[in-house]
């Protein structure tokens, strides 16, 4: 029987997991516990965000079209993802 060091034992080894799973609990019981508080607060932020940031969605989903484009129409758009022997897992038109 193989000995398992501390490090293998511990199901998070990184605190990411744990910290998003914070978070979001947070966010959950903060919902759950005062949703009138909570349904303001992202109302206010939505609205917030529509008001004063709709450019940068414009903006944002412009340089997405663009960037998709251009890998599709350039070199980098032949770079086959798998091994060379490999056949692709879906047709072009996918």
């Amino acid at each position: 029987m193989e000995l398992q060091t501390k490090e293998e034992k511990r199901i998070y080894t990184k605190p990411t997991f744990l910290i998003s799973l914070i978070v979001m609990s947070v966010f959950v019981l903060y919902g759950v516990l005062a949703t009138e508080s909570f349904g303001e607060g992202v109302r206010a932020t939505f609205n917030f965000m529509v008001q004063n940031l709709g450019w940068a969605f414009i903006i944002s989903v412009g340089i997405f079209v663009f960037s998709i484009v251009f890998l599709l129409l350039s070199p980098l758009g032949a770079i086959k993802l798998g091994k060379d022997d490999e056949r692709p897992a879906y047709s072009n038109l996918t």
